[in-house]
């Protein structure tokens, strides 16, 4: 399978295993996003571009404690 994205062979988070999780970027509010390689996709971003249909309430849940910073 290829991607869009330069991701490495070593890579942990290969298109094979996608984690998802809350990260904030730039202190901006928490969102859900899915890590691929060293990269972080925003949810809530490709819900609104109508990549993913999916409901609003699904991309802004509020972290309780942990979650990535770039």
């Amino acid at each position: 399978m290829t991607t869009w994205l330069d991701i490495s062979s070593n890579s942990d988070f290969s298109i094979y295993n996608l984690p998802f999780g809350i990260f904030s970027a730039h202190k901006k509010k928490p969102q859900v996003g899915v890590r691929i390689g060293n990269y972080v996709i925003d949810l809530e971003q490709t819900r609104k571009l109508g990549l993913l249909n999916i409901p609003r309430n699904i991309c802004s849940v509020e972290p309780k404690s942990f979650y990535w910073t770039w």
